[in-house]
């Protein structure tokens, strides 16, 4: 199956992902408890079906269509974020996962099935400890038009190129990237979604390599478009914008930006949505960066607070405030306040994400070194070994 996904933006959404990895299409975490073979619930075309996730859990759809057939598959976020993890007919094991990078609507995906039969779709959190409603509908199958097939190919064309970027062939990487964007544009206009998506896209491809001032082009251009088409500036987008302006070093702009993510957010979530928390998070990093230590803190503590109320004491997401909070208590000398933020910190990750994880190996670290610089090597040395 040809895929090409419609209306998804880039991984920049939080200190979590801030690289590629979130394209890149598998959760980094403990897997999600697959549903039994024959629970799936059937796809009728056109039909919306609504439903609740629970947290690391798994609903498993089916859909049956013919050969060589256009399917348009369309979720709604509702109140949280979800992925799509797609079998083909008659095998077991998933040949795709999708994973969305954008909060506040949605993701629609374009289909080409290259066999008949009935096809299994399972929605899967789109990232560890998330639950809430979403919902789901597919179109009638039907023959694609050329211009279908070519849309649906830029899809390839993108993943095709992330995948190069992972393997560090950055120039065939980003000439895939080039080529879905110019297509799409030549399709559809400047003005239109699918076209924002591959900026943003390309925006992340140079964050990922440092290239901050080529990233903010890129983004501003994708905010361009938003504009033109909804009306306004995303929430994701605006908190994108104000992480790669921070990292080009325009904390001025950053803070604009992460100030108008955290209001526009909290007016349209929820002052205690987890997105708010994690803009908080961002903003602090920026104060932090200027050393105003007081204000940093004052925000990461907002953000623990929110993360804590809105996902549980013991979410993960608890770890990223608690993990800079330890920083800036070191650095202001409360030393035990330090240590006990590490060490809760790394604990979470290790029984939330696994002892292995690439977020439990950064805890493991900075506890590691936290200690070093108190001359406590022996104890340093056995957080290392573990």
């Amino acid at each position: 199956m040809t895929v090409n996904r419609r209306g998804a933006t880039s991984t920049l959404t939080s200190v979590t992902a801030a690289s590629i990895a979130g394209l890149l299409l598998l959760l980094a975490a403990k897997p999600v408890h697959a549903e039994e073979p024959g629970t799936e619930r059937q796809l009728e075309p056109g039909e919306r079906y609504e439903d609740e996730l629970a947290v690391d859990d798994v609903h498993a759809w089916q859909f049956d269509a013919g050969y060589d057939q256009y399917i348009e598959l369309d979720t709604e976020f509702l109140t949280t974020e979800i992925g799509l993890r797609f079998y083909r007919p008659g095998e077991e094991s998933p040949y795709m996962t999708r994973i969305p990078e954008q909060y506040g609507g949605g993701m629609g995906i374009r289909l080409i099935t290259e066999r008949p039969g009935t096809w299994r779709v399972d929605v899967i959190p789109a990232q560890v400890g998330l639950s809430g409603r979403y919902a789901i509908r597919i179109s009638q199958p039907r023959t694609p038009t050329e211009e279908e097939r070519l849309l649906t190919q830029t899809g390839t064309w993108i993943y095709e190129g992330l995948e190069d970027i992972q393997n560090g062939l950055y120039p065939e990487g980003e000439a895939k990237l080039y080529d879905a964007l110019n297509t799409r544009e030549q399709i559809l206009g400047r003005n239109h979604q699918e076209v924002g998506t591959v900026y943003e896209v390309i925006a992340d491809h140079y964050y990922g390599r440092g290239r901050y001032a080529e990233a903010l082009e890129m983004l501003g251009i994708a905010a361009d478009i938003e504009q033109a088409v909804t009306g306004s500036v995303g929430l994701t987008l605006l908190n994108n914008m104000g992480t790669v302006a921070d990292m080009s070093g325009d904390h001025v702009l950053a803070i604009e930006y992460l100030e108008r993510s955290v209001a526009e957010r909290t007016a349209q979530l929820g002052a205690e949505h987890p997105r708010v928390g994690i803009s908080l998070d961002n903003l602090g990093l920026v104060y932090e960066r200027l050393g105003r230590f007081v204000e940093a803190e004052e925000l990461f503590l907002r953000a623990k607070g929110i993360f804590e109320t809105s996902l549980g004491p013991d979410h993960y997401y608890v770890s990223w405030p608690l993990t800079f909070l330890a920083r800036i208590y070191e650095t202001q000398g409360r030393i035990e306040e330090a240590e006990e933020f590490h060490r809760r910190g790394l604990e979470m990750r290790e029984e939330r994400t696994g002892p292995n994880s690439s977020l439990t190996l950064v805890s493991r670290t900075k506890f590691a070194r936290f200690l070093q610089n108190q001359q406590r090597h022996e104890e340093a040395e056995e957080i290392f070994r573990e």
